[in-house]
């Protein structure tokens, strides 16, 4: 691939943001207008985002439209908001929660769920009406920050997220967290100036959906059906690491991909997808963002365990057997771009499905995908912004970055990256109470495992302080039942499979 940069007039840099488009015009609300928060600040409402940008893709112009007045205070806070759940269907924006400071100076996410009539809301700002065609609910299920929603054979698919009460800072012993721990599906209907939103199924799992910042998507399998799927994001129940794992989901229940970590793309991100129904293939690209693992300087993989920020762009490719692979790019973005950001994809290309384009009718040696815009930029060329106190260096990204596809090194493997994992041996006692572990330990550097029964709920886990020859997983205090024995070495799941005790 290849990048440009471009700058638009007016555009301050946003992230965080929520966004819908109306024809060739994208419009932005809430998100932030400073870089990466800091250990002692962060979401604080001076630097929240108080206006709607309405930015055109014919010109690359953008206005902004203050946000004073919309009187509702609920739904005025929510619009200033950071990291809401959205998604778009048709012409009508769909938000949920968000999390940032208040008005009143009250950190809060926001127990709020609103749609907005985009063709209507634009022609309103830009006439300058005191009345807007928004619609709202106010309820705490909705009570939801950096999780993700997307429209699954029409109901709402909400995902993750957590609820936090508080100032985002280190040291506040203050504040309330909340993890979801679940994916609910919802009817969403509209009668009049009235929203309903009714939950109609719910999946639980204390271990797979304790994730928040990370990437949901539209994903089409093998056979052609379509299913969302969950990409890294952050953070494991008692350990503080991104997920590696994937799965897709739909709503009878949700599959880990076996065999497979996304190790490259950590957080929130940029990202395009492409499918060929010739091939079967489909491919997910994300640009930049945040990572444990990246590539340095010499082409080698290096790890950070602090997740920095990278500039690479990375694909994770499921070929027509349903194996799993990821992938680097040769070409690397201009900078430390792409952490929250967005992409927006040449509406000249053709589309499967949202943001999934068709590989099959791609023409030309050098074929513009489209642009990443927002997010947050690291400029101070340092990957890890916390290791020197330098976060407050970091800025919303004030550049829109265009994408071209060069067809003749689409991607590259990992050449320099070897996966292999620790030999390891699970045997059942025969008194039938404790898993037998074998394993070298000088291959081992961490062990962990968790108990899950088959309500999602986490029953029990543990990290090993000391790794030795043979390991025992207690099964004394479990009652008969069906369970998922989840076992990480060296942080990677090298085992989730389901144990019976009689």
């Amino acid at each position: 691939m290849k990048f440009d940069t471009v700058r638009v007039p007016s555009w301050p840099g946003i992230h965080s943001f929520v966004y819908g488009t109306v024809g060739d015009t994208i419009i932005v609300i809430g998100g932030r207008r400073d870089g990466l928060h800091e250990k002692e600040s962060g979401f604080e409402y001076k630097r929240a985002n108080d206006s709607v940008y309405i930015i055109s893709l014919k010109d690359f112009y953008c206005k902004a439209y203050p946000l004073a007045l919309i009187t509702d205070t609920i739904l005025s806070n929510a619009m200033r908001a950071s990291n809401a759940l959205f998604t778009q269907k048709e012409d009508q924006l769909y938000v949920m929660g968000g999390y940032g400071e208040s008005i009143t100076k009250s950190y809060t996410t926001y127990p709020i769920f609103y749609v907005i009539d985009l063709p209507k809301f634009k022609v309103e700002l830009e006439s300058s009406s005191t009345k807007y065609s928004i619609i709202s609910k106010v309820d705490s299920n909705f009570a939801i920050a950096g999780g993700q929603m997307l429209f699954l054979d029409d109901r709402l698919a909400v995902v993750g997220g957590h609820y936090f009460q508080g100032k985002y800072i280190d040291k506040s012993n203050q504040f309330i967290q909340k993890y979801t721990n679940k994916a609910s599906f919802y009817e969403v209907s509209q009668s009049g100036n009235q929203l309903q939103c009714n939950k109609v199924n719910e999946i639980i799992d204390e271990f797979n959906f304790h994730r928040r910042d990370y990437n949901l998507a539209y994903d089409i399998q093998v056979d052609g059906s379509i299913e969302l799927m969950i990409y890294s994001g952050v953070f494991l129940e008692n350990e503080a690491r991104p997920f590696f794992n994937i799965a897709s989901l739909n709503q009878q229940g949700y599959k880990d991909v076996e065999n497979f970590e996304q190790l490259f793309a950590n957080y929130h991100c940029s990202k395009l997808g492409m499918y060929s129904a010739k091939n079967k293939e489909m491919k997910y690209f994300f640009f930049g963002g945040m990572s444990e693992y990246y590539r340095d300087s010499t082409g080698d993989i290096g790890r950070d365990p602090f997740v920095p920020f990278v500039n690479h762009v990375s694909c994770v490719l499921r070929d027509s057997l349903n194996t799993y692979d990821e992938l680097l790019l040769k070409d690397t973005l201009p900078g430390f771009f792409g952490s929250t950001a967005e992409f927006i994809a040449n509406s000249d290309l053709d589309f499967i499905k949202s943001n999934i384009i068709n590989a099959d009718l791609l023409r030309g040696d050098s074929i513009y995908l489209g642009f990443i815009f927002g997010g947050i930029w690291n400029p101070i060329g340092e990957r890890n912004a916390w290791s020197r106190d330098r976060a407050k260096e970091t800025l919303s990204n004030p550049f829109f970055i265009k994408s071209y596809l060069l067809k003749t090194n689409i991607s590259s493997n990992l050449s320099k990256f070897s996966s292999r994992k620790p030999t390891v041996k699970l045997v059942l006692s025969p008194s039938q109470n404790k898993y037998i572990l074998t394993l070298k330990p000088d291959e081992v550097s961490h062990l962990s495992y968790y108990i899950v029964d088959l309500q999602g709920h986490i029953i029990e886990s543990k990290t090993f302080s000391t790794i030795q020859n043979e390991m025992e997983i207690s099964l004394r205090n479990l009652i008969k039942g069906q369970y998922r024995l989840i076992i990480s070495l060296n942080k990677s799941f090298i085992q989730n499979e389901l144990i019976q005790i009689y």
